[in-house]
């Protein structure tokens, strides 16, 4: 077993109040094996008390591999409401300092999940 990869890209986010949330990334990118392709994607596994939880992925619109494309027919990159559209950041979003570091954002993404 590959250790590194135990922890691989992982996070815990927890909401504020009024149910808000974010996290920076990298960008992801795509990945396959032989014949096909999945498009750019994040997984969610969302949880609230007395909720079902909610396991989901997050795409990006003009990904070439969204919907008929996606190998996975089941992942939901053909559903609108699971694509994000990126957008370039404004006011103090571009920067980012964390541990004394700065970063600077390209992209910003906006998604909301909805548990019923």
């Amino acid at each position: 077993m590959d250790t590194r990869r135990l922890n691989f890209c992982r996070g815990k986010v927890i909401t504020d109040p009024q149910g808000r949330y974010s996290f920076i990334t990298i960008m992801p990118g795509k990945y396959g094996w032989g014949w096909y392709t999945r498009p750019a994607h994040v997984h969610f596994r969302v949880t609230a008390p007395g909720r079902r939880t909610l396991v989901t992925q997050m795409y990006f619109s003009g990904d070439s591999s969204l919907g008929d494309h996606d190998p996975c027919g089941f992942c939901g990159s053909e559903n609108p409401s699971q694509v994000a559209e990126p957008r370039a950041p404004s006011g103090d979003e571009g920067r980012y300092t964390v541990g004394g570091t700065s970063y600077t954002i390209s992209e910003v993404a906006e998604w909301d999940i909805v548990l019923n």
